[in-house]
């Protein structure tokens, strides 16, 4: 359902892919894996992890600035004035960009790697390609190779392209130089071992003649190529394409195997308000993305599609009900290779980025915890200035047979405005109280269980309550 091949005559794909786009939408999540919440940052949003889970790349705070978390330990990496686009994390982790400098709005991609030396992020500036004025990047592969094109400012009659591949030891080389396609093939996406896709073509890096064509999507559907995309090692794609009403552009998830020649509509319409991206593509095409959620109060959702042909499926049902309802996933933004996912969520009212995590039931040596949360306003001076919340935190934790575990360490993320880690004990009834101030008039006090340990047990993140949010 929802491939489409250049068969049948124009009438008939036109009807076909209207039928399929309506008869998709989204669908609600059908694999088996239940997931937990790993907390990495309160306002932030990802963009990026890698395979092994130990990097994020993405933004936080109200100015958005470029951040690179390294084993959840978040560093700034940013330039004050730039504008970043995370594009890729290689298998040894270098992290791509492309940068901007809004002064002049030149860009120029620039790589991160960890300096253990110096515990912080070493920046490389791979600059601009000779005697043009804008280089982009369009991915990194496995061997630190990084790919894209340069072109100029001038009016479109006097546009120059160079399709380039760059590399620490030789600087710029244009791609034409090893027998590969010059404009108007050029890099929109490189796989981990360096297929390379172009808006009509997939290549393999370094072999002249692996050219392949990629079928045109049918019509109505066009390619839109200002969007992310992705391509893995066997030349599927996946990205959005593009459909317009009455002079409205809306976008459809898409995938494209090259096995079929077809492109598979996944998800779809996002509107032109709406924030939509893809995540990723991993070697089986099993993808992450961010399409448009028809449910009221929350415009964007986050998807994730079994590959290599199954539909976008919402991720939200299956999160763990020890979260009691309250995780919204406003994206999804990539997959590690034992399947967590980086996600955008909403947890009560707070805006938080972190990792969905597969679990499975505890059977032996289980921690079971629930939370509980009360808030009480406290009125200093009868405006919002003098108003306090007093955040009350109850843990009880029992093992799986119900009785009181004491000594268990217990930690737990408030988030009112701001971020504060509370660390408690259990007492002989297994319970631990915590408790926090904030401001006041700051809408909702969310709360959610972060971490609880006792040697020789382990938490089971599918039973009790991990999460809870009060409006004072």
């Amino acid at each position: 359902m929802g491939t489409f091949a250049r068969t049948g005559n124009r009438r008939q794909q036109l009807v076909l892919a209207l039928a399929t786009t309506l008869a998709l939408g989204w669908h609600a999540g059908t694999q088996a894996t239940t997931y937990a919440y790993e907390h990495i940052a309160n306002g932030a949003r990802g963009q990026l992890i890698s395979a092994d889970g130990q990097l994020v790349a993405g933004v936080r705070g109200s100015d958005f600035a470029p951040t690179i978390w390294r084993d959840g330990t978040a560093y700034a990496v940013g330039n004050g004035n730039d504008f970043y686009r995370w594009l890729g994390i290689s298998a040894s982790g270098w992290v791509l960009a492309n940068t901007a400098d809004l002064s002049n709005v030149y860009g120029a991609p620039a790589i991160w790697a960890w300096n253990a030396g110096s515990g912080s992020f070493a920046r490389t500036d791979i600059g601009a390609f000779p005697d043009l004025q804008d280089t982009i990047g369009a991915g990194i592969d496995d061997q630190n190779n990084v790919f894209g094109y340069a072109t100029n400012r001038e009016r479109p009659a006097d546009k120059i392209f160079r399709p380039y591949i760059w590399t620490m030891a030789t600087g710029f080389t244009e791609l034409t130089s090893f027998g590969h396609p010059d404009y108007p093939e050029l890099p929109i996406a490189v796989s981990p071992g360096g297929v390379i896709a172009t808006p009509n073509l997939s290549y393999q890096f370094g072999v002249p003649g692996s050219e392949v064509a990629v079928t045109p999507p049918p019509s109505p559907y066009t390619a839109d190529n200002s969007a992310t995309q992705f391509v893995n090692d066997a030349g599927m794609r996946a990205g959005f394409l593009r459909t317009v009403d009455a002079g409205v552009t809306f976008r459809h998830l898409a995938r494209y195997s090259p096995d079929t020649s077809a492109w598979q509509v996944i998800a779809g319409p996002s509107g032109p308000s709406i924030l939509w991206d893809t995540g990723s593509l991993d070697a089986q095409g099993t993808l992450t993305a961010t399409v448009n959620d028809p449910a009221p109060g929350f415009p964007e959702i986050g998807v994730r599609a079994e590959g290599p042909d199954g539909v976008a499926a919402d991720v939200a049902p299956q999160i763990s009900a020890a979260y009691a309802g309250l995780i919204h996933v406003d994206g999804l933004n990539g997959e590690t290779g034992s399947g967590a996912l980086l996600a955008d969520l909403t947890l009560g009212d707070a805006s938080v980025m972190g990792k969905l995590v597969p679990v499975e039931a505890c059977t032996a040596d289980c921690l079971v915890a629930t939370l509980e949360l009360s808030v009480k306003v406290v009125d200093r001076n009868g405006s919002c200035t003098g108003l306090k919340n007093r955040s009350r935190v109850r843990v009880s934790v029992s093992d799986e047979t119900g009785a009181p575990v004491a000594g268990a360490a217990v930690s737990v993320a408030l988030i009112d405005r701001a971020e504060t880690l509370l660390e408690g004990v259990t007492n002989a009834r297994g319970r631990a109280t915590l408790r926090s101030s904030g401001p006041g008039c700051n809408g909702r006090v969310n709360a959610f269980v972060t971490g609880v340990t006792l040697p020789g047990a382990s938490l089971d993140r599918t039973a009790g309550t991990l999460a809870a949010s009060v409006l004072p």
